[in-house]
């Protein structure tokens, strides 16, 4: 089903089309009140479903479903993928193997240092938390709900 479709290509579509996002919410369960939102996702209308069905099937990972299921109007669909084994087991080495050629390749860079300060458990750390919270603020512009200052100034 997915053979024509090339890897290069799946890179140069979520380069277009993705999104390496990190974010940062209030739990109050978290050791910080905060917590670490990390997640890679790629939307397409209902015409593209075959690419997000290309990028389940060869990051071996993820869910597929509708973007905004509430919505009438939008009827795009969306690839995530959130667990962190798989962000660092098939995402992160697909996209080293296949780079994005984009100014995107920063977010994925600061993406990628941010699940390593996870997976190396430093984000329990006020240090590694606060190094995150830097690195969010960084990235997705425009998206942030709680602005740096706030969360950090928590952290106190």
């Amino acid at each position: 089903m997915s053979g024509e479709i090339s890897n290069d290509y799946l890179a140069g579509f979520a380069d277009g089309e993705g999104c390496f996002y990190v974010g940062i919410v209030p739990a109050k369960t978290a050791r910080f009140g905060w917590q670490v939102i990390t997640e890679f996702r790629v939307s397409q209308n209902p015409q593209g479903a075959k690419i997000l069905k290309t990028f389940r099937e060869r990051l071996q990972c993820g869910t597929i479903k509708r973007n905004h299921r509430l919505s009438l109007i939008d009827r795009t669909s969306v690839f995530v993928v959130r667990d962190q084994q798989d962000l660092l087991t098939q995402v992160v080495p697909f996209f080293e193997r296949y780079p994005i050629q984009s100014d995107k390749r920063n977010q994925f860079e600061k993406f990628k240092t941010v699940l390593l300060i996870i997976q190396q458990r430093k984000h329990l750390t006020r240090e590694g938390f606060a190094e995150i919270v830097e690195i969010a603020s960084e990235m997705n512009s425009g998206t942030k709900r709680y602005s740096k200052e706030r969360i950090l100034a928590s952290l106190k």
